[in-house]
């Protein structure tokens, strides 16, 4: 218990600041500003972005758990636990990976307006947001809660369909 919470302090800096990105994206948005817009597009693409995380080689020294490195495949619950063989859940991982990758991206670009309709926006980021949730509740490890933060904040945003894109934006 005590590690974990350790692990989660850690993470209470990068929480507040999001926040207060949130916050300020929020705003803008909910005042079609198309900074905002951009902005938003800039966060969902670099989001998806950081989850090739899970399938680049590992550091040379990743700690000695997965708190200190977590998005080592090969030391998730699921391989430690010996219900699936790192290299199965590797591929099952890559695959994911590519998903979340690909969906984010297209919905970055519907956010803007870009090559994909805007009205595919909510299904991208849904279908984006449920494969994102999936690789980290299979890679879980503390240091990860902030992402999984993300990912519920994004689904819930989309399901309740607080905002969507309405039509490109002007570049």
């Amino acid at each position: 218990m005590e590690v974990a919470l350790k692990d989660f302090s850690k993470l209470v800096p990068l929480a507040v600041a999001l926040g207060v990105v949130g916050i300020a994206l929020a705003w803008m948005l909910q005042r079609q500003m198309t900074l905002g817009t951009w902005l938003l597009a800039a966060f969902l693409l670099g989001h998806g972005l950081v989850h090739i995380m899970f399938v680049a080689p590992v550091p040379a020294d990743p700690g000695t758990s997965a708190t200190d490195y977590p998005f080592d495949i090969s030391r998730t619950w699921l391989v430690t636990s010996g219900l699936i063989g790192a290299g199965t859940l590797k591929a099952f991982a890559v695959v994911l990976v590519g998903i979340v990758i690909v969906g984010y991206s297209l919905t970055a670009l519907a956010t803007v307006g870009l090559l994909v309709p805007v009205t595919w926006w909510s299904s991208l980021l849904i279908a984006s947001t449920i494969a994102s949730l999936a690789l980290m509740v299979i890679a879980f490890a503390p240091m990860l809660a902030l992402g999984i933060a993300i990912d519920i904040v994004l689904l819930l945003a989309a399901i309740a369909a607080v905002w969507a894109p309405t039509s490109a934006v002007a570049a």
